[in-house]
């Protein structure tokens, strides 16, 4: 996810522990820097300018204050409208950064997602298949940036 994600556009790439996470250490140093070594081969494989920025978060109540940050949140769900409708509903405020949540294998807690989307996360599904999250991320975010790419290219026309 981390190659795909830096390929497909992500600044940044936050990640945090929940009540479904598989592992409950902290990533150890060698992890981290097997996705940075991982995440720079990406960015000069898609010509991009920058890496993004790694950043492990302690739990969820530090990643709901982080929220609010964001121009527009998603957090992924089956329960969600579909993801274009949630993108353009949050387009119409302009938003200069959006953040993409996604949860562990066997997904958010009710309580975890009550939370996000209390914090102002929009609930967003992509379809009727279960994806893994390596997967659900990458998807998310090509729908993300091809929204937001062809939007400003019609502008452009």
């Amino acid at each position: 996810a981390v190659e795909k994600l830096t390929e497909t556009g992500a600044d940044e790439l936050l990640f945090v522990q929940t009540e479904r996470s598989v592992n409950r250490d902290p990533p150890s140093p060698a992890k981290h820097e097997r996705w940075s070594r991982l995440s720079i081969a990406a960015v000069k494989q898609s010509m991009r300018l920058s890496v993004p920025q790694l950043r492990c978060i302690g739990g969820m109540d530090e990643l709901c204050r982080l929220v609010p940050d964001y121009g527009g949140a998603l957090l992924l769900s089956p329960d969600g409208i579909p993801i274009i409708k949630a993108v353009e509903k949050l387009a119409s405020s302009s938003p200069l950064s959006m953040l993409i949540v996604a949860g562990p294998e066997g997904g958010f807690t009710n309580d975890e997602e009550l939370r996000l989307a209390s914090a102002g996360c929009l609930v967003a599904g992509l379809g009727n298949q279960r994806l893994r999250i390596e997967t659900a991320v990458v998807a998310a975010c090509c729908a993300v940036r091809f929204f937001y790419d062809y939007k400003y290219t019609s502008l452009a026309n």
